[in-house]
């Protein structure tokens, strides 16, 4: 830092010491032996003054804060759940409730809910934990009740001879999985398989749960043999 010394007659001395220095780093820099009475010095230290451009700083952002004390959000809001009959409810929940708070304060306020169902936005599904600023829910948003599908569900495999097997279906499950497992049971291969109901046929690829098949639903399996070896003329 800087600082002016003022001898009795007016002149000025400028010294320039660090933070920490001493008064006697000072006197050093006058004069080595010397003390500043030996010069009749007097020491006036002074507070350096702000410049305008930074008193203009300073109050620009005692002013920003201020505006953002201001225009802070509520962090209440009112969204709406809708049952599965169609009526939509009114619920005043927190911006940062979670998805399962949001369930408690539903079964708080009513018997909408119970442990069968979850619910929706826009599609898909909610997470408990996550909150409801994950998903960019704002004011009078609509969530859906919808019942929670089970883990797995059992199915019934019926053959031309008209004999029936039980198999438990995970949601995830494809098609092609279930045929894997009717081969483990019935030793019949993958690729002769046909699974059907009705007039509905089922494809390898596709998730079992995409035909919406009520549990404990039938399916016929229809068994083609295996193509015969060709044999030359």
């Amino acid at each position: 830092m800087k600082f002016t010394v003022t001898t009795h007659i007016g002149s000025k001395i400028v010294l320039e010491v660090e933070d920490n220095d001493s008064i006697e780093h000072g006197e050093i820099k006058i004069n080595a032996g010397c003390t500043l009475s030996d010069y009749n010095i007097s020491m006036k230290f002074t507070k350096r003054e702000k410049t305008a451009e930074q008193e203009t700083d300073q109050n620009e952002k005692e002013d920003e804060r201020s505006v953002q004390v201001e225009k802070e959000e509520p962090t209440k809001m009112q969204i709406k759940i809708e049952a599965n009959d169609g009526k939509k409810y009114n619920l005043t929940v927190d911006k940062g409730y979670t998805i399962e708070q949001v369930k408690a304060v539903i079964l708080d306020s009513s018997a909408l809910l119970n442990d069968q169902q979850s619910l929706s936005f826009n599609g898909a599904i909610l997470d408990d934990k996550k909150t409801i600023s994950d998903y960019n829910i704002q004011t009078n948003a609509v969530l859906k009740l919808m019942n929670r599908m089970p883990d797995k569900m059992t199915i019934f495999i019926r053959t031309v001879e008209n004999k029936r097997f039980r198999i438990d279906v995970e949601n995830n499950a494809t098609v092609l999985k279930i045929k894997r497992r009717i081969m483990e049971l019935l030793k019949y291969p993958v690729e002769q398989q046909i699974l059907r109901y009705g007039s509905m046929i089922f494809e390898n690829h596709q998730l079992f749960t995409a035909y919406k098949m009520p549990a404990e639903s039938t399916l016929d399996l229809v068994v083609f043999p295996q193509n015969p070896p060709n044999k030359g003329k």
